[in-house]
């Protein structure tokens, strides 16, 4: 989303980006044998009307530059959370062949969908105390806001039930971290009183974070949500994340796109994220490392990459 930090107001880290997100570690069990699964999310800017509001369906020329971002620049992924997607069809043909996504109607036509997708060797499982796939509560605003994908994931061949996961877009602008921590506490409180089977838990998304004092907060927005969520006993603690941004547009950048996770769980290795959020202005030609090229051609956001072991 729009409006984060600008660029004079922050100092670029490049010692903490992850250049390439395809350097995330590969072996399937770090020589325990536990089971490790990778996510990934990704905010594609009003993916469906060409990248901004006003866009029509027609405006949107971005397919074919998104489906080869996804095949050569994000590590494999085993779950894929996907904000600001208007055209949840179009969608479906650039993620990889045999991945399953699950989004939800909405009555407005530039509504941005929350998508989760996971790998073929995966199928979702609903929730069997809810009536749906959302936490309906999460979208403040009925006619704006995203309300909270929830489902639960299981392994294909022997259906076991191996994540929870929740999947979001929160409120945008520096000014609405009231919003944002009341929609985390509306999360908390939904999954503390889950009365089905408890499982680990992965929440992640946009989650437009801002900085304090431009939050008119004394502390980071990431630091109050933490707090927010802490109050339901959840055990749920944020995933660590060394790049500086995961957002960039022409003239700001931002750290948006977060991951909170049960405690259970470890991380393997650190979060990755795109090059273009957090390299130097320097343009290197007509391909995804140039932040104009990808800005035009995939999005705002760099999507961040995470493995975690249960």
């Amino acid at each position: 989303m729009t409006n984060a930090l600008t660029l004079a107001s922050v100092t670029l880290a490049l010692a903490a980006c992850s250049s390439n997100a395809r350097a995330a570690s590969d072996d399937p069990s770090n020589g325990t044998g536990a089971r490790k699964l990778t996510f990934t999310t990704f905010n594609i800017r009003y993916f469906g009307t060409g990248g901004t509001l006003n866009g029509t369906p027609s405006d949107e020329k971005r397919e074919e530059t998104i489906r080869k971002f996804i095949a050569t620049e994000v590590p494999r992924t085993d779950v894929f959370s996907f904000q600001e997607i208007v055209d949840v069809e179009l969608l479906k043909k650039v993620v990889p062949t045999g991945y399953e996504c699950l989004s939800y109607e909405h009555p407005n036509p530039k509504h941005q969908h929350v998508v989760v997708c996971v790998a073929p060797a995966l199928a979702f499982d609903h929730e069997p105390t809810d009536d749906n796939d959302l936490i309906d509560e999460v979208a403040i605003d009925p006619k704006k806001s995203r309300p909270a994908l929830h489902v639960r994931i299981r392994d294909k061949a022997t259906g076991t039930l191996l994540t929870r996961v929740v999947a979001v877009h929160l409120k945008a602008y520096p000014q609405e971290s009231k919003t944002r921590q009341s929609q985390s506490e509306i999360i908390g409180r939904y999954l503390r009183d889950l009365k089905s089977e408890k499982l680990p838990t992965v929440l992640l998304g946009d989650i437009n974070t801002y900085p304090s004092p431009s939050n008119k907060e004394s502390e980071h927005d990431d630091a109050l949500i933490d707090r927010a969520l802490k109050k339901f006993g959840l055990g749920l603690v944020q995933a660590s994340n060394p790049a500086e941004f995961t957002y960039r547009s022409e003239r700001q950048r931002g750290h948006f796109d977060r991951f909170w996770v049960s405690e259970s769980l470890r991380q393997v290795g650190q979060a990755t994220v795109f090059s273009a959020c957090n390299q130097a202005d320097t343009a290197t030609g007509r391909d995804f490392t140039d932040a104009k090229y990808y800005y035009d051609f995939v999005s705002d956001h760099c999507p961040v990459t995470m493995t975690l072991q249960y």
